[in-house]
């Protein structure tokens, strides 16, 4: 009697931490409007600026590397290697003018053809496809233009390259670069001096920041907890001799959670991650994204991993006695290890076929894409399922 109360009463948290979490994820999704999404993203890219123009200032300010920069002519290999650190751990692109003539530059991108018109302020410089803050510094004849990149270089006729304003800078990509016509709500950007430098907005579409991914974690974790509640109530009733009527129930509740995640998807609407995004993978409706696949394979080999678990409580007597049926059944079973084969191998092939940017280069294991390593996942959990399935199927002919 003691277990039986245990059992009810952990399955009874369960459902409350089921509620708990929805509920969360419910007041996170009416509590953070978008004023609060640009009010954080603006304080994040602001810190940026001015973290980077720090390091401009500090670079201005070392006397020795400004009188390397103005004998380059004497010190050109000095010069370069200044100006690769800056450029690979800075993320400062320095281009160095002789009497207003570019002389030296740390990239091939985009080099300034002069450095006229610049004042020795932070300058915010835009065109079709970069924009940027630029310091400069002048040393007699010689200036230094110091070019911090806010926007990279975006292909506007690719809907597949997003044109926002990129991780690789800062920690965000809800907003874009405002322009003076735009009627939404806008947020300005000051440099260390105070100066104005330009405007933000919030993009359209889905925004991703740290309440949408604890909004995403909440649903996640809630649909963990309806699932571990589900698995406990039918491994109680497999140990009260309703064992088919447990894996029935359990199966049942994976269909309508697969439904609901492709009806509604609660867990893709609150994140941007990769394996959400279709461009990276889609092959039918049933498989849109990555996590489709992702999450039909682990709800199959749970099912899977319960039956086997479960395999000594199962019940053939019924089946026993219907001899005409016996052999139908068996060839049944092993007509389906062959098509559960099938199966594996066609999904298995559209990771490969219908997949973006993913490459399985198995002689490079460390700088294998994370897309990469989550299909490997897949492959692995498949693999395994159809293994522990042979073994179930054996063990039911058996029977």
């Amino acid at each position: 009697m003691t277990h039986v109360n245990s059992g009810i009463k952990i399955r009874l948290l369960l459902l409350i931490l089921t509620l708990c979490f929805i509920g969360t994820a419910i007041t996170i999704k009416e509590s953070v409007t978008n004023k609060e999404i640009l009010d954080i993203d603006t304080k994040s890219l602001n810190d940026y600026v001015a973290k980077q123009e720090k390091k401009v200032d500090r670079l201005f300010k070392d006397s020795l590397l400004l009188k390397t920069f103005k004998n380059y002519d004497q010190y050109p290999i000095a010069v370069y290697q200044a100006f690769e650190r800056y450029k690979n751990d800075e993320k400062v692109y320095l281009f160095l003018f002789k009497d207003h003539e570019p002389k030296m530059w740390s990239t091939h991108l985009f080099v300034p053809i002069t450095d006229q018109g610049f004042l020795e302020k932070s300058n915010f410089v835009q065109d079709d496809n970069r924009s940027y803050v630029v310091r400069k510094k002048t040393i007699g004849n010689i200036s230094i233009l110091a070019y911090i990149l806010v926007k990279p270089y975006t292909n506007n006729n690719n809907p597949y390259l997003n044109s926002s304003l990129r991780r690789n800078f800062f920690d965000t990509r809800n907003i874009d670069i405002a322009s003076y016509t735009d009627t939404v709500a806008i947020k300005n950007i000051y440099s260390n001096e105070g100066s104005y430098l330009f405007s933000v907005k919030l993009k359209e579409g889905d925004h991703e920041n740290i309440y949408t991914i604890l909004q995403f974690f909440c649903w996640l974790l809630a649909w963990i907890a309806l699932l571990i509640f589900f698995n406990s109530l039918c491994l109680h009733m497999a140990k009260t001799k309703r064992a088919w009527w447990a894996i029935a129930l359990l199966a049942a509740v994976f269909i309508l959670v697969k439904f609901a995640d492709l009806k509604w998807n609660l867990l893709s609407e609150n994140a941007t991650f990769a394996i959400f995004d279709s461009r990276n993978y889609a092959y039918n409706s049933f498989f849109p994204n990555i996590w489709s696949v992702l999450s039909t394979t682990i709800l199959i080999l749970w099912l899977i991993l319960f039956i086997y678990s479960i395999r000594k409580e199962l019940n053939f007597d019924k089946i026993k006695n219907i001899r005409f049926f016996k052999l139908p059944i068996a060839i049944a079973f092993v007509l389906s290890i062959y098509l559960s084969f099938a199966f594996l191998y066609d999904i298995a092939g559209t990771l490969i076929t219908h997949s973006n940017n993913i490459y399985f280069d198995f002689t490079k294991l460390v700088d294998l894409h994370f897309l990469s390593w989550v299909d490997l996942g897949i492959v692995g959990m498949g693999i395994l399922a159809l293994n522990i399935y042979i073994d179930l199927v054996l063990f039911i002919l058996k029977n």
